[in-house]
């Protein structure tokens, strides 16, 4: 339908559905983005999942006051592809945090382990994904979020041709449509150059691997740059990593970036402090960076 310019003078605009407030709105896609494996995107993005049904501060990120960040306006309910981990590996992440002390999230966190079959693209990989939702918003109730945990685990076709992320776009349209939800990717950043001498700037989301219209198309991105500590292997300490977020959304107002400790021994993501604040805008945590 079109609209003359007078219908916006006197249009009156509705109070925005966010399902992140001032990230993520209902309706509308996401990426956590970083290298394979050193960013932790699942763990960050479980931990999301954690943070949205007991309606918590995602990350636990919050300012000297009080206020966070990012925290939902009531508990959400996320169902979360998981396409790198089998029943069993997830069933492993799971306990680490249950033998953390997790609270009961009810019915507001559903995982789908590894299937390959399910995605976009062909009829019956759509068709699997489609009967996954239906049965768990028949057994819940509405769905506020979908993950998919990698984005290339979820489509056969070359992530570089902007055809075929145009067509994504469209799935994703019918998917927000159908359900009413807003959906989230993690994706992989793009190869470092064989040239010592270029610099990458991995705080930006234009380094999302593949067509310029992943991020032409997106709504919101995290940029995760791990930080490398002592011991473990290239520097990677083995218990925690220690990880850089950088925000971008085209819904709200720039976010100051975030450092997080991710604890391999519990699982729990925790908040360390902003890290282009002024100094009397910072929270500092127990933990330091090496």
């Amino acid at each position: 339908m079109a609209y003359d310019l007078q219908y916006f003078k006197n249009r009156v605009r509705p109070e925005p559905d966010w399902i992140i407030p001032n990230w993520l709105k209902r309706k509308n896609t996401g990426f956590i983005l970083g290298e394979p494996k050193k960013a932790c995107k699942s763990w960050l993005m479980f931990d999301l999942a954690i943070s949205l049904a007991l309606q918590k501060p995602l990350w636990g990120i919050t300012y000297l006051d009080g206020k966070p960040l990012f925290q939902a306006s009531r508990p959400m309910r996320t169902v979360y592809f998981t396409q790198e981990d089998s029943e069993d590996d997830f069933h492993d992440r799971a306990l680490l945090r249950f033998n953390a002390g997790l609270e009961d999230t009810g019915d507001l966190v559903w995982i789908v382990p590894k299937d390959l079959p399910i995605g976009f693209g062909e009829r019956d990989r759509k068709v699997k994904l489609a009967e996954e939702l239906r049965q768990v918003q028949s057994k819940s109730g509405p769905i506020d979020l979908v993950m998919f945990d990698p984005m290339r685990r979820m489509h056969k076709g070359n992530e570089n041709d902007s055809q075929v992320i145009v067509d994504l776009w469209n799935q994703l349209d019918a998917l927000h449509a159908d359900y009413n939800c807003g959906t989230l990717f993690s994706h992989h950043v793009v190869k470092p150059p064989k040239d010592a001498t270029v610099i990458m700037d991995l705080t930006s989301p234009y380094m999302a691997r593949g067509s310029g219209d992943i991020y032409g198309g997106g709504d919101a991105f995290i940029n995760v740059v791990p930080s490398k500590s002592r011991g473990g292997i290239a520097g990677y300490c083995p218990d925690y990593r220690i990880l850089d977020l950088h925000f971008e959304s085209k819904r709200s107002a720039p976010v100051q970036p975030s450092r997080v400790k991710v604890s391999f021994e519990t699982g729990k993501v925790s908040f360390m402090e902003f890290t282009s604040a002024p100094k009397d805008e910072k929270k500092k945590g127990k933990f330091e960076v090496n």
